[in-house]
């Protein structure tokens, strides 16, 4: 069995939706309609799981239980709300009470949460109002909307682009413990000679420097834009130990990752330009890191 998340040859992708909840039973029937759907969905027990999961995995959207353990739903909310990187993302309150006020509703709701959805409800009616945002065009932050990167060589087939694109998509997918060239060669059907061939004419690099940099694009998006602690960034991406990830980041930045954090937030120039891999030339990433 692949133990690969790989993205096949299809523009529609099944929509991301991260559940919050520490007593899942009581929306099985919701579950399993969504999983029957057009609906991927993960679930996060707490919560504190709930608040790193919605930063790693970024989600198309996030149900939050009301009756939530480990951080309170209302504290949550406001939370995510308050990074970047979870913003954009719509919040949906399922209250699992008989008993819910209109005022708790209009606490949420002015917290950021997009909806609040009382006890009984219908799954039917839940998927409907959980399209409507979805149906919503979100507000992209700048600087945070493709990990695509620049392209070298932009007159190539809608063929060639649907195999890059799904390389690349099952790469992101994947940086803790990313596919070698073998592997990708062996998802997709393709020969050694043809992805190395597409690696340069497209990004100028090879399958690995690919990897090393997007990892590391990933990082400063997440440094940036989260408050993950850098030893949780570190084992997403698949380091070894925060210090070999520290080492990496520094050969990439310039700096290491905690005074590149310190840096950003104090909106202060984090290197003293000395050359590092990404102030060597243009950009390779055309503008930010998008979550697969």
């Amino acid at each position: 069995m692949n133990k690969y998340a790989t993205i096949k040859y299809q523009p529609d992708q099944k929509i991301r939706i991260l559940l919050i909840s520490n007593n899942t039973r009581q929306h099985e029937q919701l579950l399993q309609a969504l999983l029957a759907g057009a609906f991927r969905v993960s679930v996060a027990a707490d919560g504190v799981q709930g608040y790193t999961k919605a930063q790693l995995t970024l989600p198309e959207l996030i149900l939050v239980d009301k009756q939530l353990t480990g951080i309170d739903a209302l504290s949550l909310t406001h939370m995510l709300q308050g990074l970047k990187a979870t913003a954009q993302i719509p919040l949906i309150i399922l209250d699992s009470r008989m008993d819910g006020s209109t005022e708790e509703c209009v606490t949420f709701l002015k917290a950021g949460a997009v909806d609040y959805i009382s006890n009984p409800y219908a799954v039917d009616e839940v998927k409907e109002r959980i399209n409507v945002p979805l149906r919503c065009p979100k507000k992209i932050l700048p600087a945070m909307v493709s990990g695509r990167v620049h392209s070298q060589q932009p007159s190539t087939t809608a063929e060639t682009s649907m195999l890059i694109h799904a390389i690349q998509k099952t790469i992101d997918a994947n940086l803790g413990s990313p596919p070698s060239q073998k592997e990708l060669c062996n998802m997709f059907k393709i020969s050694r000679r043809k992805i190395m061939n597409i690696f340069q004419r497209n990004f100028g690099l090879s399958v690995s420097s690919y990897i090393r940099l997007q990892r590391m694009y990933r990082a400063e998006y997440l440094l940036r834009t989260t408050a993950l602690k850098i030893d949780v960034i570190a084992t997403d991406l698949g380091f070894s130990s925060p210090a070999n990830f520290s080492t990496a980041f520094k050969t990439y930045a310039g700096v290491a990752p905690g005074k590149f954090r310190q840096a950003i937030e104090r909106n202060k120039p984090y290197t003293d330009n000395r050359p590092c891999m990404r102030s060597m030339g243009p950009p390779v990433f055309s503008s930010g890191w998008c979550p697969p």
